[in-house]
């Protein structure tokens, strides 16, 4: 089986195994739209160059007055990437919203492992959707950017 077929057949399973709200496929694309739950939808998709799976999602526009220092935090974020687990932020335009990205080693994935994936994925879509909101209030806290970046956060 190549590994976009694999990747179709696991994502047609993932919905059911994984209690997903929605799994609706663009097989033209090699993507996926996927509803974890009400608040929460994400994307799939297969870049087979790199032979990864990578999982995405919109975390919103981080308001004007809040700007700099929520750079500084992806800036702070991106510098610790060896305990991020892959996670990166980005921002899909100038001013525009940010976005969560982590790429899934595609030929290793099963039922299983995507259902994890997909499920931790989301953990940190909800955490990091809070951090855009409000960034102020996520460094203002005590240990917070501490927080933020300490593995166990991720997991």
């Amino acid at each position: 089986m190549s590994l976009q077929e694999n990747i179709h057949q696991l994502m047609k399973e993932v919905g059911a195994a994984a209690d997903l709200l929605v799994v609706d496929a663009y097989p033209s694309e090699r993507m996926w739209h996927v509803a974890v739950d009400e608040e929460t939808p994400l994307f799939a998709e297969l870049v087979e160059a790199r032979r990864v799976l990578v999982l995405s999602a919109d975390l919103g526009k981080p308001a004007a007055q809040d700007r700099t220092s929520f750079y500084e935090l992806l800036l702070r974020y991106a510098h610790v990437w060896d305990t991020t687990g892959g996670l990166r932020v980005s921002l899909d335009e100038a001013g525009g919203s940010c976005w969560l990205l982590v790429d899934c080693a595609a030929r290793e994935l099963t039922l299983a492992s995507l259902c994890g994936e997909i499920a931790a994925f989301a953990h940190q879509v909800r955490v990091w959707r809070e951090i855009v909101a409000s960034p102020g209030r996520a460094l203002a806290q005590p240990g917070g950017i501490e927080m933020l970046l300490n593995a166990a956060v991720r997991a």
